[in-house]
């Protein structure tokens, strides 16, 4: 079930419904009164054709850094943020020491170099749903017997 927003990526469901037609479109122009000779050409420069207008595309992305990517897909600078206090918390961690983070944001373990110590990784997870208060205990368990 869709939760009622449109992100970019659920265009990728429409690739079956464009894919289709342009295979059927290739197999019609192959099979068309055209002289073989100018049949491989086409089929030589149809890709090729494609190929360059998607690299043109998607140029400005290669060539921009990864930070510079990711501001530009999140304006709110969030995920910037949350790479930002990975760093620090590395930075503030000793080899010895652990954390626990109760966010949404996991990869606040692996930018900070630390395994999770508790089971419960997502906040949402041990607030809401089916298995709520099971992860909830669990979570709890896990921390007091090893704690941060």
């Amino acid at each position: 079930m869709l939760p009622g927003k449109s992100f970019d990526h659920y265009f990728q469901l429409l690739l079956p419904a464009l894919v289709l037609p342009a295979g059927i479109l290739a197999a019609q122009l192959a099979s068309a009164s055209v002289s073989s000779r100018s049949r491989v050409w086409l089929f030589r420069l149809t890709p090729t054709l494609v190929a360059i207008g998607l690299v043109v595309l998607q140029l400005h992305w290669f060539i921009a850094s990864p930070r510079d990517r990711a501001a530009a897909l999140h304006p709110a600078g969030f995920f910037l943020n949350v790479v930002d206090d990975g760093a620090a918390i590395k930075s503030l961690l000793r080899d010895d020491e652990s954390m626990y983070a109760w966010c949404d944001e996991p990869e606040l373990y692996l930018l900070a170099g630390k395994r999770p110590p508790a089971a419960g990784l997502w906040k949402m997870h041990t607030i809401d749903g089916p298995v709520a208060s099971w992860l909830t205990k669990r979570t709890l368990d896990d921390l007091n017997r090893a704690a941060p």
